[in-house]
């Protein structure tokens, strides 16, 4: 599911940004409506979304409210984004609640490229390490091979060295079968994720996952509760605003929970239940909705859950980035330098025996 309030097409997603701050500092500055989508409308540089905007400009002229215009445009705008809207124009607080929804974009966004950068890093390091196996299996110690062969018996040879020849050989001679054996297990994965009860349970295992998970978790648990706790303070009725948030998880187990609460006010009961089934929530952040529900102030509640959760997100991946890199590095070195010695062990025990 896209966590963005704007969903990718053809439009980039900082024009539809760029757009929304823009027409918050117009309606800031008392400008009509009307007259301040025609000023962002002549400016557009790009050509599918100044057709859009022509159409909103058509479509409030005919009398449809701003949320209703945009409601016509589902690929382009989220529910997010356009219930946002309509409860800034019921609270005549529009050019607030588009200011706000700019920044969560951006916070939301910057939350996003962190943790991709986390777990990209590794990704990368990964491939270039398999890149290197077979780049070394088949074109470096081919060549030693030819030279072992020459120079020693193969019982002769340390085992580390004869581990790397019979793995290199092992590769060479099965490459295919390996090649075919991956592609039916990316199609295995790609079928097995299209099923539901995988997805959930890939999901929750994820955030299980030693010192990743946790992150992770504490990532969709601030990014629910700050778009549930910013609908519920711009007056978007509860059941609403629960039903909009579970849309935008990125997590199966999370959407679930978020179904569970919404299944529970639905039926009249507290928020704490289905919280406390899910086993998703941690201790501290259960008991500053608890309190939030009895006094009433649920939505200020949740902002600061969501709040504490965001900082803790970005120190913990900051840790981690610094952790990660040496380490990865230090395992590349580590594997480079056992091919490295493993191949040229034999040769110095060539030389020393001529030496003597």
């Amino acid at each position: 599911m896209n966590i963005f309030f704007f969903k990718k097409r053809r439009i980039p997603t900082t024009t539809l940004q760029l757009f929304t701050r823009q027409l918050a500092i117009l309606l800031d500055a008392r400008l009509p409506l009307g007259q301040a989508l025609t000023v962002l409308a002549e400016q557009e540089s790009n050509a599918a979304f100044k057709k859009t905007l022509s159409a909103l400009i058509e479509n409030i002229q005919s009398g449809n409210t701003l949320s209703e215009a945009l409601a016509g445009y589902p690929s382009l705008f989220s529910s997010l984004y356009i219930n946002m809207i309509r409860a800034g124009e019921m609270s005549s607080t529009l050019s607030t609640v588009l200011s706000r929804l700019v920044s969560f974009q951006e916070q939301i966004q910057k939350m996003k490229q962190k943790i991709t950068s986390m777990l990209l890093y590794p990704a990368i390091v990964l491939i270039a390490a398999l890149l290197m196996i077979f780049f070394l299996g088949g074109m470096i110690i081919p060549k030693f091979e030819i030279i072992f062969a020459d120079g020693f018996e193969k019982n002769s040879l340390p085992s580390c060295t004869l581990f790397l020849l019979e793995a290199s050989q092992y590769i060479r001679n099965h490459i295919m079968t390996m090649i075919l054996l991956l592609i039916a297990f990316l199609v295995a994965i790609k079928f097995a994720f299209t099923l539901e009860a995988f997805c959930e349970f890939f999901d929750r295992l994820f955030l299980g996952l030693p010192l990743i998970g946790n992150v992770l978790k504490k990532h969709y648990i601030s990014q629910c509760f700050y778009t549930l706790g910013t609908l519920i303070l711009h007056n978007v009725p509860p059941l609403e605003a629960i039903q909009i948030t579970q849309k935008i998880s990125n997590n199966r187990a999370i959407e679930k929970a978020m179904k569970m609460i919404h299944q529970s006010l639905e039926a009249g009961d507290s928020i704490m239940y289905p919280l406390q089934a899910s086993h998703l929530f941690p201790p501290m952040a259960m008991s500053i909705i608890a309190i939030g529900e009895h006094t009433g102030r649920l939505a200020e509640m949740l902002l600061q859950v969501a709040t504490i959760y965001e900082q803790d997100v970005h120190h913990r991946i900051t840790q981690l980035m610094i952790l990660i890199e040496p380490c990865l590095i230090l395992l590349l070195a580590c594997f480079v330098g056992g091919v490295v010695i493993a191949l040229f062990l034999p040769l110095m025990t060539m030389i020393g025996s001529i030496g003597n």
